[in-house]
């Protein structure tokens, strides 16, 4: 993971390119209407190509509330895991359109796209 952070850092140099928070941070998060989720427990996925990092999450749903989430999955530098934070802020606010973790922001928002994806799975047919 840091390995290909370094690796897109050389290239740059070699290319005379410069990288951006927005070039490693691209990460589109959708809001979900919570209210067309059916009760369940759904898993969700998310592979940060950029980055090289990716999680994996368990999501429960009961009566159209965001119960629990759980990290199946998470790869991460020692300080994008404190991105796991957001998760917190996912169930109190019962969305996942909040803020992210500051100084994880890429973790945070690969965790978000994650329980975007397990929601998505979890919508009323």
């Amino acid at each position: 993971m840091s390995k290909c952070i370094l690796l897109l850092i050389i290239l740059a140099i070699f290319t005379g390119c410069k990288l951006t928070e927005d070039d490693l941070n691209s990460i589109q998060i959708s809001n979900v209407n919570l209210s067309l989720v059916n009760d369940g427990t759904f898993e969700g996925s998310y592979a940060d190509i950029k980055s090289g990092r990716n999680a994996r999450v368990s999501v429960i749903i009961k009566n159209h509330k965001i119960m629990e989430v759980d990290i199946l999955e998470f790869s991460a530098s020692p300080v994008g895991r404190k991105g796991k934070y957001v998760i917190k802020s996912v169930i109190k606010q019962q969305s996942i359109n909040v803020d992210a973790v500051s100084g994880a922001t890429i973790s945070s928002n690969i965790l978000l796209k994650s329980i975007e994806n397990a929601l998505l799975k979890g919508y009323a047919d």
